[in-house]
């Protein structure tokens, strides 16, 4: 390991392994609680909401978008900016906590996409996530958004411009997302409490 080989000196300037940590900890929360969300708690508990579906569909499965933001962005932002601010300073530490933010919420919209029931109550088939076939997929996607950002972060530390650029990016990109989710939700028919076998490819099963 680097702090190993280098002692102390591996902390005195930001790095790409030294970064990653917070982005790491969002990712695992949240593919985490995307996958619990697809388990009924108790399937037979579900005709409250089969008898009285919401008026409002779109409020109805925000509510899930909601708690992927509360439990997968908001710690990882703090552990962001207090590691970095212990370690570089109080500018470094905003910077590598809006990065980490902005990919944060990003991957929020993305887990999202295509939302239609109500955590815990739809059945359960299993091998819809199809992570025997999909694995390598995965794996280059997990690392693209932890190992990825946190390589290029002390560049972008180094240049404002750049670090600018990436963040009105990142933002733009979760802000077109999380417009076509809600207008997805919006045409939602009726809420979804029985899996369908053979169900589209999706990033983690819902």
């Amino acid at each position: 390991p680097m702090a190993v080989r280098l002692g102390w000196a591996a902390f005195d300037a930001p790095r790409g392994s030294l970064l990653v940590g917070p982005l790491i900890f969002a990712a695992l929360i949240q593919t985490g609680m995307r996958s619990l969300f697809a388990i009924p708690v108790e399937i037979r508990a579900n005709w409250s909401f089969r008898l009285r579906e919401p008026l409002r569909l779109d409020e109805a499965v925000a509510g899930a978008a909601a708690a992927l933001m509360i439990c997968g962005v908001v710690p990882p932002v703090l552990v962001a900016f207090t590691s970095a601010a212990w370690l570089w300073g109080a500018a470094v530490g905003i910077k590598h906590a809006i990065l980490c933010g902005a990919m944060a919420m990003l991957l929020v919209q993305v887990l999202m996409r295509g939302a239609d029931r109500v955590p815990f109550t739809c059945s359960y088939t299993p091998g819809t996530a199809h992570i025997g076939k999909l694995w390598p997929l995965y794996l280059t996607l997990f690392s693209t958004f932890t190992y990825g950002m946190a390589n290029i972060e002390p560049g972008l530390f180094r240049h404002p411009s750049a670090f600018v650029i990436v963040s009105g990016v990142i933002c733009a990109l979760t802000i077109g997302l999380w417009w076509l989710r809600l207008r997805d939700a919006k045409q939602l028919p009726n809420l979804r409490f029985e899996e369908e076998p053979a169900d589209g490819l999706t990033l983690v099963s819902f």
